[in-house]
């Protein structure tokens, strides 16, 4: 009954291009609300992830979903978000709308920081906080008050796996702070007493500590999915003790449709010969200081072009194509190395999830 009396909301439906903030922005208002202590798990490969639904969508003139019914084209535009959240695998199960209050794939943005058991996850835009409340509640969350910045609901912090809440969010949705048009959830109570702090301004934030604002100040205006990532990803490559920060990010218009249609496509030799709809990677590395920055941006492109994947056997080339390297305009201890990815636009992910990143290790 509470899917019935909830359902509506959900972020713009109409395919036409949307008129939105830059990427700094956009992902800024959200580390804005994670404790800084979320983004500072060096032991975990994966710091933060973030993906644009809305304005990728809206880039390529898709309609965003209704309901559990996807628009047509609608994975091969959103296969390049790195859409890692638990929600994302069940996104099309009913019972995560009766139970959470939204549905995973009308969201406009998604951030998740930090490692399993310990990520902060948030879902912003198309969230209707009254509706939510009302789902939470009748799933079994009880409201908690603290003493200071309010109050937050909490389903304790068991897995509890014979409860809908623990089968669904596999104790990733334990914990919730829910906000006008987001919603943040934790599996620990503790890091969700933290959220309330940082909201309540007595906590400092990701946004204020970590490095990650500076960094994302780096990409292009119009990014859609990020994945920042700890240099120790690289330690079983090479020395990476010069490294500071690592982030890959893919731009909005990726649109792979014609690839279902294209069946084995011919690698281009330029990134000039790829067709416009093929996915635009950026790469940011942040090094100990500038000379190195301005060696690697230089070196890179150079190890790229000789070297093949470590999985597949193939040239990198194949993977993905050089567009330009440089020092970074906003911070000369950041090399950039803009790609375009040959091939599906989810590829970009894969070789980061694969580690196939030899090419980005120093090399003296």
């Amino acid at each position: 009954m509470i899917a019935l009396a909830l359902r509506g909301g959900g972020i713009a439906q109409t395919p036409e291009a949307l008129e939105l903030a830059p990427f700094a922005d956009r992902i800024n208002d959200l580390m804005a609300l994670v404790p800084s202590e979320a983004g500072m798990d060096s032991d975990a490969m994966l710091a933060l992830t973030f993906a644009d639904q809305e304005r990728q969508l809206s880039a390529v003139g898709v309609p965003a979903p209704v309901g559990d019914e996807l628009p047509e084209g609608h994975l091969a535009v959103t296969e390049g978000l790195p859409l890692r959240s638990t929600a994302y695998r069940l996104a099309l199960d009913p019972e995560w709308w009766e139970t959470f209050g939204f549905a995973p794939l009308e969201v406009a943005r998604t951030l998740v920081v930090g490692a399993p058991g310990n990520a902060v996850t948030l879902f912003a835009g198309g969230i209707d906080p009254e509706r939510v409340r009302e789902a939470l509640l009748a799933a079994g969350y009880e409201e908690v008050e603290v003493d200071t910045g309010g109050s937050y609901l909490s389903f304790g912090e068991g897995i509890s796996p014979d409860t809908v809440v623990g089968r669904l969010g596999v104790g990733s949705m334990n914990q919730a702070v829910i906000l006008d048009d987001t919603v943040v959830f934790t599996h620990r109570e503790a890091m969700i007493q933290q959220v309330v702090q940082v909201i309540d301004g007595s906590a400092p934030s990701m946004l204020e500590q970590g490095g990650w604002a500076d960094m994302v100040s780096t990409f292009s205006a119009d990014v859609v999915g990020m994945m920042g990532v700890y240099p120790s990803i690289l330690a079983d490559l090479g020395d990476v003790s010069d490294i500071r920060q690592l982030a890959f990010a893919m731009r909005e218009g990726a649109d792979n449709r014609d690839l279902d249609a294209a069946g084995d496509v011919q690698p281009a030799t330029a990134a000039a010969d790829m067709p416009e709809t093929r996915a635009r990677v950026e790469v940011r590395i942040r090094y100990v200081d500038a000379d190195l920055a301005r060696r690697e941006a230089e070196a890179i492109p150079r190890r790229w072009s000789t070297m093949a994947s470590m999985f597949t056997g193939q040239p990198l080339t194949e993977l993905m194509l050089v567009e330009k390297a440089r020092v970074s305009d906003r911070d000369d201890t950041v090399a950039t190395v803009d790609f375009r990815v040959q091939g599906p636009a989810g590829r970009w992910i894969s070789i980061l999830e694969n580690r196939d990143l030899e090419a980005f290790v120093p090399t003296g």
